[in-house]
């Protein structure tokens, strides 16, 4: 097992790191990575039947797929599709990721 808990949060033992932020996870995956690259804008300008492929190294808890794929969910047109890969070395476990994501 490679999770472990520091003051409530999912901490990387391997790498010494938290996953996401102590103030809050979800605005902060929000803020960087879903803001700063446009999502919501470039997600509402595909044409219906097109893709939008995301490129990740790092899968971690797997917040910014579940952040992405909601956001495509409701900005992207009738249609179009999400490919989403991502590249993990320590991929958690099934009870890791349930656990960093309650």
């Amino acid at each position: 097992m490679t999770l472990a808990w520091r003051d409530g949060l999912p901490f990387s033992s391997r790498f010494g790191d938290v996953y996401f932020s102590a103030d809050s996870g979800l605005e902060e995956t929000r803020h960087v990575f879903l803001q700063n690259n446009r999502l919501a804008k470039r997600f509402a300008a595909l044409p219906a039947g097109e893709s939008f492929t995301i490129g990740e190294s790092g899968f971690g808890t797997g917040l910014n797929f579940l952040c992405a794929w909601q956001l495509f969910g409701q900005a992207a047109p009738p249609g179009a599709s999400l490919d989403f890969f991502s590249i993990e070395k320590f991929p958690l476990n099934g009870d890791e990721l349930r656990a960093a994501l309650v």
